[in-house]
């Protein structure tokens, strides 16, 4: 896919290419400030089968989405159409070109709202079919909260009735993840209950841990009320420009092991191509210019540009912040963080301004070793270099180094001293003789 973005229009063009199938599609989307944003978009298939049959079709969408406040999202899905012909690739068979509840229309909307540290998520959707009658319909809600130290909570549900069922299914779901720590490391256990309306009933259980912020893993099972069980093991290491996945799977009757290596390559009119192990829908470009290794929302550090990637979510407010453990002691940023609400498949792009100083800690004296007791600072060039404390202690921030320094005394008289010999930036205090 590729993508062009302009002050408040995003332009997208995508292909799929295999050798019984492809597909193309370009969307535009809109920002309409405080009114929201629009998308548009339309897509072609073509499908061949191994019996020697073709399928051509188009699909149609448009999508307004609509923050109300910092704490309430609405996203609406407005239509979807597709022709008769329309293959969506997740559901391509070589072997199989019936596809018996092909969908011609859907309508979607969902809404989230914030409420402290709990989120509640709605949704519902309908959708009809080309080869059958009728209509399905169905909507899900979720509500996750933060209870006690750290203990998370999720509570999920369902609906659907489709026309093609007897009967209405729904399901429920309820997990804990309560956090420890084990070996110095914070650890996640993880408990979970579901239920069907088909009368099956499951649990799991697990526990995982990220010990640096590219090592994680974690180890899980599952049991349902049939007797079905499983265990499975996992451990990912990122590297700034891929994620490396493995995992380890044995059930009753089988044992698996897999693989996986996943990344994306972007780029913008300012950073030109990037490669990141970030995969989200919509993603951000950060740059603090000339600074590397330092993390922004927790990503990869910044490389020998300045530049980083971020995951954001489409249609809600993101807060870009720097990670300030990670910036160097002489380094003073403009600012520390931006909001942004990114439309989807959009690629944002924010630059922190910074300034590296010099910063001097000195306990200033008089002559005769007395500490000088208050008294405001300026450079050679007339800049002022600070207020001395009732300590002593003078600190200062200067873009260059100056070479001397005068300090106003509270009554009025002026003595001098010299920064020359002196290292800036070593987070120590050290003494000067104002004469």
């Amino acid at each position: 896919s590729v993508g062009y973005g302009f002050d408040s229009t995003t332009l997208n063009a995508a292909s799929i290419l295999h050798g019984k199938y492809q597909a193309g599609g370009v969307s535009v989307t809109q920002a309409l400030g405080g009114f929201g944003a629009v998308s548009a978009g339309m897509n072609l298939s073509q499908a061949k089968y191994d019996n020697g049959d073709n399928k051509r079709g188009h699909s149609v969408s448009a999508k307004y989405a609509k923050s109300f406040s910092d704490s309430s999202d609405l996203q609406l899905l407005a239509y979807r159409y597709q022709s008769k012909g329309y293959v969506e690739f997740a559901d391509f068979y070589s072997t199989d070109r019936y596809t018996r509840y092909n969908t011609k229309s859907r309508y979607e909307m969902r809404f989230s709202q914030r409420l402290g540290n709990s989120n509640l998520n709605l949704a519902g959707w309908q959708e009809d079919y080309w080869w059958m009658k009728g209509k399905a319909i169905g909507g899900d809600v979720s509500l996750s909260t933060t209870i006690l130290d750290g203990v998370s909570v999720f509570l999920n549900g369902s609906y659907s009735k489709r026309p093609y069922l007897d009967k209405p299914d729904y399901s429920t779901s309820l997990s804990f993840s309560i956090p420890f720590t084990l070996g110095g490391v914070r650890h996640y256990s993880s408990t979970g209950l579901s239920y069907s309306s088909s009368g099956r009933m499951g649990m799991n259980s697990g526990v995982s841990a990220s010990p640096t912020d590219r090592l994680s893993y974690g180890l899980n099972t599952n049991l349902s009320d049939k007797g079905d069980r499983s265990l499975s093991g996992n451990l990912s290491y990122g590297f700034d420009a891929i994620q490396t996945n493995m995992m380890l799977s044995q059930g009753r009757d089988n044992t698996t092991v897999s693989g996986s290596v996943s990344g994306t390559i972007l780029g913008t009119a300012d950073s030109g191509l990037m490669m990141t192990k970030e995969t989200g829908n919509t993603l951000g470009v950060a740059r603090i210019p000339g600074v590397k290794g330092v993390r922004i929302n927790g990503s990869a550090p910044t490389n020998s540009k300045g530049y980083t990637v971020v995951n954001l979510s489409d249609y809600s407010l993101n807060r870009v912040s720097v990670d300030m453990e990670n910036v160097p002691d002489d380094l003073e940023l403009q600012t520390t963080s931006f909001n942004v609400v990114p439309t989807e498949k959009a690629v944002v792009y924010r630059e922190f301004g910074a300034e590296h100083v010099l910063r001097y800690i000195l306990r200033v004296k008089e002559r005769d070793g007395r500490i000088l007791n208050g008294g405001s600072a300026q450079t050679e060039q007339g800049l002022d270099a600070g207020f001395i404390a009732g300590n002593g202690v003078l600190l200062m921030n200067m873009l260059s180094a100056p070479s001397r320094v005068s300090v106003e005394r509270g009554d009025g008289s002026v003595c001098h001293f010299s920064v020359k010999g002196i290292v800036p930036n070593t987070g120590k205090v050290q003494e000067v003789y104002c004469e």
